[in-house]
């Protein structure tokens, strides 16, 4: 009845998915350290992006900043939509849960993108994104908006792709950790029981043994040896 601990290390994860305990909530990560790690990956994005860009003396930069604000904004509410739609669809094996959060990351991929187009090629034009339109519009001339789209997006996939792995990976983190407390305790239970067992089947025949054993010396009249078993029985009980 007593599980190992070699045993559950090697197992845990069957026991995840066949345990009839398992419940989705397990998987889910605190939102404010879910929340808190978009705000962080897109801060870190904004600030290393614009440092590098003022290092190297880019021109109309300052103006860039407002314009990468916007964006970063964009990009924490598209990330947080794909915490949502991660949050809600939680299968149990660890793959089909990655691959749903992969999946997921592509429209809002191209969103953003789109977003990213709209503001720099369109409502705030710089000198710079004039020069990559021209040569855009040069090379694809009737879908190059698309086409900017497309290579936006598969640059960003993989900004969201880590973010959703690492959620995922916390996810089962927790969730291992849950499957360990449910064992823990389901072991807890299990001595417990065995305990409880070996205490209502061994008592019976001990006391019996041991007070006929009590009998047989009163009645040699061993009374020094009666009272050395009492003390040794009310010990041990």
């Amino acid at each position: 009845m007593t599980i190992r601990k070699e045993t559950l290390r090697d197992q845990r994860a069957h026991m995840l998915a066949a345990s009839p305990g398992w419940r989705a909530s397990d998987a889910r990560v605190n939102p404010r350290v879910a929340i808190g790690s978009i705000i962080a990956m897109w801060l870190i994005y904004f600030l290393i992006t614009t440092g590098l860009a003022l290092l190297a003396g880019a021109a109309e930069q300052w103006g860039a900043i407002g314009r990468r604000a916007i964006v970063v904004i964009a990009g924490i509410l598209c990330t947080f939509a794909l915490y949502q739609l991660i949050q809600r669809v939680q299968p149990k094996s660890f793959g089909a849960r990655l691959a749903v959060a992969m999946g997921a990351a592509v429209p809002l991929v191209v969103l953003y993108a789109s977003i990213n187009l709209l503001v720099f090629f369109y409502w705030f034009q710089s000198g710079d994104t004039k020069k990559i339109n021209e040569e855009v519009q040069s090379k694809f001339p009737i879908a190059w908006e698309t086409v900017l789209i497309l290579d936006s997006s598969i640059r960003w996939y993989f900004f969201f792709a880590v973010w959703a792995a690492l959620y995922v990976a916390f996810g089962y983190a927790n969730e291992m950790r849950a499957v360990e407390r449910r064992a823990n305790s389901y072991r807890v239970e299990a001595q417990a029981a065995q305990l409880r067992a070996l205490h209502y089947q061994v008592n019976p025949h001990f006391l019996f043994n041991t007070l006929n054993s009590l009998s047989t010396l009163v009645m040699r009249g061993s009374q020094a040896e009666a009272e050395t078993m009492i003390m040794k029985l009310s010990s041990l009980l």
